[in-house]
């Protein structure tokens, strides 16, 4: 029979399990409709006009995508003792915000107000007031020309984020006094074609100009003698309009507290001249990335003793020459230094002097550089991140390594075909923490079989999946993966023969793989032209029944009419009409070949748009996208090409592709009188269905 003590025992546990169970289901209902997580309540998309109750820890409400054209205090009703730190109020169309509606929330310091197009500003200002704001976004708020009387002070606000406002003019006095604590600021994705770098805002530490109208002759730093951006430390110039960079020189001792620099995506940079960095008394990251192949680097360009992170990548080859050998010899605290497209053939005998004095560095890639003896690597005993995709690699001493501690390698894409025990030393094989060396040309012989293996214990290192390692040989495993390689026991027992035969083997391939490499490298442009744009001409691939495409429409136009697009087919079809264009400046892959770009991003969009101009019909590329388009028509119909006439070239003589379009499609001509304009706009709206 049950005790006493036993039978209240068991009665304790059960009710402590009821009350368990009742906890939880009630916290679970205090949520509802929101997902809480951590400090966290979602309840973004959830059509609500209230905050519900939420769980006590709770600092952080996601109120995103509902309809809240009114928010006032009672929105808030049911949490207004919870110590809510951060509100997002993101693309909820509000129009109205009531003079006390967060007056509940005296720690509030981060508001997101993105999105809501019909922005009551001078009520978000009264609201706010008396709140200790630091973190305030109003990314795509309508703004316009309206900077100079929609806010009143904000006092404690030290982030301020302005993104896609269309806003052409910047009052650098009703900011010195409307934020005196403001360091950071973004003003990407607007219209402004200078900015005021006065002494009344040198309390900005980091300032975001990206995607702008910003041309070189409006770009001055130097308000007075003494130095108008003095606390800047973070600026971002990409996506402009800058072709000349020497004011970096000429006026860099006004940016004395400048750190990084970021040039990016301005493809009208032509010239780094001699020591244009030099004056920069602080800088240590400057960022050159898909900036034009055209461009000159002088042989001191990047004389910078205070430099520690450099990023260079072109939209295609660079190829240095003799002149840049002692390129870093200024630099040498370098301890980043990325390289994509920019081309080293003609100094491989000289990279050891190029990078011999580079010992701090950590970091270090070079993309696509026609490198195949990697010596030079022995001086740079810190290294720490090595990648080395796309070049032609075959093999390497392993003393090269015996001072490094690599924690990441990237090999992907070179001539490697084998990796053996003594590739590395054995403390690289084991403190590598991130590892890839696919499309390779392995060779699955008995020597890969500790490769094998070590892909298998260390699968949670590699970047990808041990089966996208492919055998190329021999022909009994080739296009098998390394992981299904599995040789008879006998074929590894041999020892010294098998060596020696598969030695003259190997020689002989080699022999025949570089004889045809170079026949290869020497017309590889015409074969890889030639080739694609034979690939054009099969069927058009549809994508399935019922996929999304990523695009609206593929834009295929001469580079020289960049500015058009920039300035009238961008703002109408993606800032108006919410379409997503593809624009090879912005959105190709780099590192692919131009060709596959064309191709595959045209698959990926629901239309194409071609821009007729003189030079369009003059470019081998332009008339590649053309025919890749007319493939389209064949395969689709008419509707799925757009021709904009920007020159008149109908009497010109023209390919037959064109001619062929011309004469399948009813194109839309660009009218240069405002006035018809509208009228153009609207049939180019009406294609696009």
């Amino acid at each position: 029979m049950m005790s006493f003590q036993t039978f209240v025992t068991f009665t304790v546990i059960i009710l402590s399990a009821d009350a368990l169970l009742v906890k939880q289901t009630a916290q679970e209902h205090v949520c509802f409709p929101c997902d809480c997580l951590n400090v966290t309540a979602d309840c973004s998309n959830r059509n609500i006009t209230k905050v519900p109750v939420l769980r006590s820890n709770i600092t952080k409400i996601v109120l995103s995508q509902n309809n809240l054209t009114t928010v006032t205090r009672n929105l808030f009703e049911k949490v207004k003792t919870l110590n809510i730190t951060t509100i997002m109020l993101d693309n909820c169309k509000v129009m109205n915000i009531s003079n006390d509606a967060f007056l509940d929330f005296q720690r509030l310091k981060h508001l997101n107000m993105n999105g809501n197009q019909k922005h009551p500003f001078m009520d978000l200002s009264r609201a706010l007031v008396n709140i200790n704001l630091t973190h305030l976004n109003l990314d795509n708020a309508g703004i316009r020309n309206k900077l100079d009387y929609v806010f009143m002070p904000f006092t404690h606000v030290s982030s301020l984020s302005l993104r896609g406002n269309m806003i052409e003019n910047f009052n650098a006095t009703l900011f010195s006094n409307g934020f005196p604590s403001l360091n950071i600021l973004d003003l990407a994705n607007n219209n402004l074609q200078a900015f005021p770098f006065t002494a009344n805002l040198n309390q900005i530490e980091i300032l975001n100009l990206a995607e702008n109208k910003i041309e070189s002759t409006n770009l001055h730093f130097c308000a007075n003698e003494s130095g108008s951006s003095k606390g800047l430390r973070v600026l971002d110039l990409s996506w402009n309009f800058l072709s000349n960079i020497s004011v970096f020189n000429s006026e860099g001792h006004c940016l004395l507290s400048l750190q990084s620099l970021i040039l990016s995506n301005n493809n009208h940079i032509f010239k780094i001249p001699d020591n244009v960095f030099s004056r920069l008394p602080r800088i240590n990251t400057i960022y050159l990335k898909y900036v034009s192949s055209r461009i000159d680097i002088e042989p001191l360009a990047f004389n910078a003793s205070t430099l520690l992170e450099l990023r260079l990548t072109t939209s295609e080859q660079l190829i240095l020459r003799p002149k840049h050998v002692n390129m870093f010899k200024q630099c040498p605290n370098l301890r980043t230094l990325h390289f994509t497209n920019v081309v080293f053939q003609n100094i491989s005998d000289n990279l050891t002097d190029m990078f011999s004095h580079l010992v701090d560095m950590k970091d270090f890639s070079i993309r696509y550089g026609i490198v195949w003896d990697i010596s030079f690597l022995s001086t740079m005993d810190n290294l720490t991140m090595l990648d080395l995709f796309g070049n032609y690699i075959k093999g390497w001493n392993p003393e090269i390594f015996k001072r490094q501690q690599l924690e990441k390698l990237n090999l992907t894409r070179n001539q490697i075909a084998v990796f053996e025990q003594n590739s590395f030393p054995q403390h690289i094989w084991d403190n590598l923490k991130y590892f890839t060396a696919t499309s390779n040309p392995l060779e699955c012989t008995c020597n890969l079989l500790w490769f094998k293996s070590w892909l298998k214990d260390n699968i949670n290192k590699l970047s990808n999946k041990y089966q996208m390692y492919v055998c190329l040989s021999p022909d009994k495993w080739k296009t098998k993966t390394v992981a299904k390689f599995e040789p008879e026991k006998y074929e590894c027992q041999s020892a010294v023969g098998s060596l020696v035969v598969i030695g003259i083997g190997l020689g002989c391939l080699a022999g025949v793989f570089l004889l045809i490499a170079f026949i290869v490298y020497k017309g590889r442009y015409h074969i890889k032209h030639r080739m694609l744009l034979v690939r054009s001409l099969q069927p058009y691939d549809r994508l399935p029944d019922g996929e999304d495409f990523v695009y609206d429409a593929f834009v295929a136009h001469h580079v020289d009419n960049r500015l058009w697009v920039i300035n009238h087919l961008l703002p109408f079809l993606e800032q108006q009409r919410k379409l997503r264009l593809c624009i090879h400046e912005r959105d190709f892959l780099p590192g692919n070949f131009i060709a596959d770009n064309i191709v595959k991003n045209i698959k990926v969009s629901r239309k194409v748009i071609l821009l007729f101009s003189v030079d369009f019909v003059n470019s081998e590329w332009c008339l590649f996208e053309a025919t890749t388009a007319y493939n389209r028509i064949i395969a689709e119909g008419a509707s799925s090409v757009v021709i904009i006439m920007l020159e008149d070239i109908r009497h010109r003589p023209v390919d037959n592709t064109i001619r062929n379009l011309l004469l399948a499609i009813t194109y839309i001509e660009w009218e240069n009188d405002r006035n018809g304009r509208p009228e153009f706009f609207r049939k180019l709206l009406d294609a696009l269905q």
